[in-house]
């Protein structure tokens, strides 16, 4: 009989557990298998996500195979109408990316919801311990004597987004502070024996606790705690991240609210306190936010320009919305037409090529509508509704609030953390309805070989796409040396990549450089309408111009000039076209806007504008 309990006990929960503490070592700690890019991305990551859904999915189906009543609670129920809906909210075409994550977030899902419980407290201390050993990666990366903690990216490659993943990890570090806390306080005034399926409580003093080895191990273990809390407080605050600051706050709360001791809550008949409690901290979050807003002032005026634009993509799609992505290919248009309608607006020296709203939830207003964004509220609500898992809930509430001024479901690691979260908090709902596989379970075995197949064909496609990328990598530090060699690698890439705006972006630059300007206008022309930036818009004037268009290089420089109106380039390049035609008085006209332009960052390349056009200023031309 023990034999039989020991190997079920390795079978079931160690093996089960393996995988799923692997990858959490994977994604969170800083180390990579590829060289680095040219530019930041997470391909990598992406695809070894992908690879480690299919084993998920692979060890969850046994699982599935024996479960003779599959039971639904409301968050699963919510999660599956709101998939559904976004697979309808798809925009065509679809990035490899994209779908890749989708496959990797279902399969998340799937294996942490079946997770044994006892396993998950490792999972969570794991998060601050490699917080710590991304800050000593940092450090021990450091290259110029300047270089300090404030500096230090990790591998989000963006100081706010790291000081927002450090200070996720402090917030878990106070929820098991007040954990160890509220155990000693226990353990500190009663013991519990046991007789007779009878319990009785004693009072004992703290020094009696001395002499228990589990008391004093409880103790040192809040001490290291408190320790790993303070250092990386240090780097929450040295990160500079305000949008980290304030989800620390609201996580911290939350923490607080559910540790306090009942004695200290707030009795039903004084529920007039509780709203001068509340008054209180809004007048404090006001002040608060006021503060915040004054150390960045330029950063938080151009998200409010973001806001401001963004509305006006609600109005044209308020139920619905734009569809999955359509930020991205939408946005700067928007941004254009604004600015076309308001020349003189104080936002013009701040906008920039943005590929983010800095607001999840108003990215999901502008790509799902009021629709997605009611369906997301739903599975939110039941989240909350049960108050086990304090910890858990801490996790979610950080990066709600974090996504209202930044982007964490941009990154990887913050989506994985957001699934695993979900995961967790739906084993502890209760079902609501149970499906019986019993009549079906003849067809049970081909189920589970179609989705072995298709996880399988994923995986490939995964691993094709890394290569392709890889492929792609290597032609662009290439590219100074063998230029026809890289030309030729990215042109076998392009049917692969087609739908990859930042490869398409590239690939026709790369095209223009060569002299390849009727290919590079088809590539570029593609490349601004999934991604519609001005230094695209710029190369794609370019191009136009070299093939004899003036009229539309004069345009898409004007759609530049639109998008970011602090650019020098669009009026300097419109100048030049003007001249080169002949059009002297119409390129005097630029020359004079050119000069007037206030410089948002003196550069080279501004200044050397500037001469050029003193000089187109003063030609002499007969009349």
């Amino acid at each position: 009989m023990q034999k039989i309990t020991f190997i079920e006990i390795i079978n079931r929960n160690l093996i089960y557990i393996f995988p799923g503490y692997l990858y959490f070592f994977y994604i969170l700690f800083p180390f990579r298998f590829w060289e680095s890019f040219v530019f930041a991305n997470q391909t990598e990551t992406l695809v070894i996500s992908v690879f480690f859904g299919s084993v998920f999915l692979l060890f969850t189906l046994p699982r599935i195979y024996k479960t003779s009543d599959f039971q639904l609670n409301k968050i699963d129920l919510c999660l599956v109408i709101y998939a559904v809906y976004l697979l309808f909210r798809l925009k065509y075409p679809v990035e490899k990316e994209y779908l890749f994550l989708i496959f990797s977030c279902v399969c998340i899902y799937l294996y942490f919801r079946n997770f044994p419980e006892k396993y998950l407290k490792g999972l969570i201390i794991l998060i601050p311990v490699t917080c710590i050993i991304q800050i000593a990666d940092g450090i021990k990366r450091f290259s110029m004597p300047w270089d300090n903690i404030s500096h230090i990216t990790g591998t989000f490659y963006n100081t706010g987004l790291f000081g927002g993943f450090v200070a996720l990890g402090f917030v878990i570090c106070i929820g098991l502070f007040l954990t160890c806390l509220k155990r000693t306080r226990i353990t500190q005034m009663t013991r519990i024996y046991t007789d007779n399926n009878c319990l009785f409580f004693k009072k004992i003093k703290i020094c009696d606790n001395l002499r228990y080895p589990r008391y004093l191990c409880s103790k040192i273990i809040t001490g290291l705690i408190f320790i790993l809390s303070l250092v990386l407080a240090v780097q929450v605050y040295a990160s500079g991240s305000r949008a980290s600051w304030m989800a620390t706050l609201s996580a911290i709360f939350l923490l607080l609210f559910r540790f306090v001791p009942i004695k200290w809550k707030i009795k039903p008949n004084r529920r007039w306190l509780r709203y001068v409690l509340i008054l209180c901290l809004l007048v404090i979050s006001m002040i608060f936010l006021k503060y915040l807003y004054g150390i960045k002032k330029d950063s938080a005026d151009g998200r409010l320009l973001i806001a401001r634009v963004s509305l006006e993509m609600v109005k044209d799609a308020p139920v619905l919305g734009s569809g999955i992505s359509g930020f991205k290919t939408d946005y700067l248009n928007y941004q254009a037409d604004y600015f076309r309608t308001h020349p003189d607006s104080p936002y013009s020296m701040i906008a920039d090529d943005v590929q983010t709203p800095f607001n999840e939830f108003l990215k999901i207003l502008i790509e799902q509508g009021i629709a997605g964004l009611i369906l997301f509220f739903f599975l939110l609500y039941y989240l909350f509704k049960n108050e086990k898992s304090a910890i858990i809930q801490s996790i979610i509430i950080f990066i709600l609030i974090f996504g209202l001024f930044s982007y964490p479901f941009e990154k990887l690691p913050f989506v994985v953390l957001f699934i695993f979260a979900l995961a967790i908090l739906s084993q502890t709902q209760k079902p609501i309805f149970t499906i019986n596989t019993r009549k079906i379970r003849y067809w049970r075995i081909p189920f589970l070989l179609v989705f072995c197949l298709a996880s399988t064909i994923i995986a490939g496609k995964a691993y094709n796409y890394s290569q392709s990328c890889l492929a792609w990598n290597r032609s662009l530090k290439h590219l100074a040396f063998d230029r026809e060699e890289s030309l030729s690698q990215l042109q076998k890439l392009y049917p692969i990549l087609e739908n990859n705006p930042i490869f398409l972006t590239t690939y026709g630059k790369i095209l223009s450089f060569s002299g390849n300007y009727r290919e590079a206008v088809t590539i570029l022309e593609k490349a601004v309408k999934q991604q519609p930036l001005s230094s695209s818009y710029i190369e794609l004037g370019k191009v136009y111009e070299a093939t004899g268009f003036s009229e539309k290089a004069l345009t898409c420089w004007e759609h530049a000039g639109q998008i970011v109106p602090s650019r020098f380039t669009p009026l300097y390049l419109t100048m030049k076209l003007h001249f080169k035609s002949g059009e002297y008085d119409i390129a005097q006209e630029y020359a004079e806007q050119l000069l007037a332009k206030k410089v948002k960052i003196d550069n080279l390349e501004t200044d050397a504008m500037k001469r050029e056009a003193r000089v187109v200023l003063n030609f002499q031309h007969e009349q």
